[in-house]
């Protein structure tokens, strides 16, 4: 009985059988498969949300960064004036001191 049953299967070659599986989907009877890809694409959802407001405060932080590069080279510009001003009025100083014309 067990050769007239084996007999009467069909018999196909391996890269048939696996041409057939890569043309059909396997189905999950538990659900388990379900289950994991919905909590997958729930969790994608909660870390392009991270990285959105990731990028939301990186774009903020980098144009405060360049707004105080900017207050910092005006200040430096200022810092340079006053210096120079201060040597000038030093120069004019020492040689009102010493009697020397201006």
């Amino acid at each position: 009985m067990a050769d007239s049953t084996a007999n009467q299967r069909e018999r196909i070659s391996k890269k048939e059988l696996i041409a057939y599986l890569q043309r059909i989907e396997i189905v999950d009877e538990s659900g388990e498969q379900l289950r994991q890809l919905a909590d997958l694409r729930q969790r994608c959802i909660e870390l392009e949300a991270l990285l959105e407001s990731a990028n939301t405060r990186y774009d903020r932080l980098r144009g405060e960064c360049e707004h105080w590069k900017a207050k910092c080279d005006d200040l430096q510009k200022d810092m340079d004036t006053v210096l120079q001003a201060m040597q000038i009025a030093r120069k004019h100083a020492s040689q009102e001191r010493d009697g020397s014309p201006l």
